[in-house]
Formats: C-alpha cells, sequence, structure tokens
C-alpha cells in the first residue's frame, strides 16, 4: 500500500516562494512504512502546490511508475494509492483514443483518462479502491477523489485558491482560508 501526501497553500507568491519541500518530506517520513520502493515529491514553483509519494511496487516494478505522475506536458500531476480493477480495458480505450502510455500502472490510465474524459467521466468508469490527488495547473483545479465502501467514487474538486492562479487578480489577493476553499468546491457522487 502506498501513502500519497500533498500540500495546497493558501497563499503564495511565486516572487518570494515558499519551500514546501521540509513540510511534505516530514509527511512521507511518516508514510515510510508504507512504501518502501521508492519515494517522490513534485513541488510547483508557480504556485506552490507540493504533492508527494512514497510507493509500494506491485503492478509496474520499473521507474516508469513512480509518483508523482504527469501528462506528457506536466501540466497534469496526480499522486495516487489503490487499484483500479478494469484500468486494463481502460487503458485499451484511451490507447484506441490516441493516448500513448510509456508504463503498465493504473495511475498512468487515471492521468489519461482524466485529459480525456474530465472527473466526472473518470470516476463513473473506475472500479476499484483508490485514493488520488489530481493538480490540473492549466484549469486552476485540484481533485480529491476516493473509493467508498459501496463501490462508487466520492470526489472534492474545485478551482484552487486564488493564489494558485498564475495572475491573481488585485481582487483575489486576500487570504483565502480552508473554509474559504471548501465553501468553492462541490462534492458529488459517481454512479
Amino acid at each position: 500500500m502506498c501513502g500519497i501526501a500533498g500540500h495546497i497553500p493558501t497563499a503564495y507568491d511565486s516572487a518570494k516562494p515558499v519551500d514546501n519541500a521540509p513540510r511534505i518530506t516530514r509527511m512521507l517520513d511518516a508514510l515510510a512504512h508504507r512504501g518502501p520502493d521508492g519515494r517522490g515529491l513534485h513541488i510547483d514553483p508557480d504556485t506552490g502546490v507540493a504533492l508527494g509519494h512514497v510507493r509500494l511496487s506491485i503492478i509496474d516494478l520499473t521507474d516508469d511508475g513512480a509518483q508523482p505522475m504527469f501528462n506528457e506536458d506536466r501540466t497534469i500531476a496526480i499522486t495516487y494509492n489503490g487499484e483500479v480493477y478494469n484500468y486494463p480495458a481502460l487503458r485499451d480505450e484511451l490507447v484506441a483514443l490516441g493516448h500513448a502510455f510509456k508504463s503498465h500502472t493504473d495511475t498512468e490510465v487515471l492521468v489519461h483518462g482524466y485529459e480525456q474524459w474530465g472527473i466526472a467521466g473518470l470516476l463513473d468508469r473506475l472500479r476499484g479502491m483508490f485514493a488520488f490527488a489530481i493538480y490540473d495547473k492549466p484549469k486552476g483545479l485540484i481533485h480529491l477523489a476516493r473509493a467508498t465502501r459501496r463501490g462508487s467514487s466520492r470526489c472534492l474538486s474545485g478551482a484552487a485558491p486564488p493564489a494558485l492562479r498564475s495572475r491573481p487578480s488585485p481582487k483575489r489577493s486576500r487570504r483565502l482560508t480552508p473554509a474559504r476553499w471548501r465553501s468553492r468546491a462541490r462534492c458529488w457522487p459517481s454512479r
């Protein structure tokens, strides 16, 4: 079982970046027992969004399965734990739609599936047990999703705090608290 971690800053100035690496490193240290096969960390220099992962290699034992994982142009990032039972069929469907894969992981299926179908369409197709965070930098969105015990999925999805937008307007420069972010997010079940 892997471990995932992340940090979403409520205020960030790329001209005065805050080093989130120690914070995420401490989180990953606390999860080290869940992922002895590797560790990854990504901090977006423009927004300060940080995603971390400790890996227990099961499906693809190569470094191609390392996380956080990105799409081809590195604008969409994911950190993921779990298993998608129907990922081979989803992968075949995505290959037929023109997506190219570099690994044999279910994680990469999630990245390409999100690009193809969006978060709601992706969650509707997934069968398995999982939790993940997808950061979509161009859209300024963060999606936090998990499978429920009843076989459906839940997702908290919302516009990233204004500090995560590349050019926040002066009207949006006030500090965005986690409660304000949650009030802007939406949550829905799939299926």
